[in-house]
């Protein structure tokens, strides 16, 4: 199938964007944010093994990944890909309140696209790598 020149996806394979500074940086900075975390947690106790990995474990390891996905071909798509991971790595530190940052991911999305208006976004997410 051939899309024209119009069509702003790229038909490439979608790999993992390890050797991308900004995902590095990203990634880094939600390790030290799970490990923060779990500092802030401590001391454990066996029961609090379910709570850590529901809370803390499995976000920060959805951040890490989400920073390594392929960088989209919009400006907009682009900034909502950063702000996703930053704000799920910021659902470490929540706790109970997990499921209201999961609510108000469609205003991070909003943000995004007011983001995508701005001239910071052009020279701070540029053009796909």
């Amino acid at each position: 199938m051939d899309h024209g020149a119009a069509y702003p996806y790229r038909l490439d394979p979608l790999a993992p964007t390890f050797g991308n500074r900004r995902s590095q940086a990203i990634a880094a900075a939600v390790c030290g944010a799970v490990a923060l975390a779990l500092w802030l947690r401590g001391p454990w106790t066996l029961s609090d093994a379910d709570t850590i990995a529901l809370e803390v474990i499995l976000p920060g390891a959805l951040a890490f990944v989400l920073a390594f996905a392929p960088s989209p071909a919009t400006l907009a798509n682009r900034i909502a890909k950063d702000l996703v991971v930053v704000w799920t790595a910021l659902a470490v530190f929540a706790g109970d309140g997990i499921v209201l940052m999961l609510v108000a991911v469609p205003a991070v999305l909003a943000l995004a696209v007011a983001l995508a208006r701005t001239r910071v976004a052009g020279s701070w997410w540029g053009a796909p790598p």
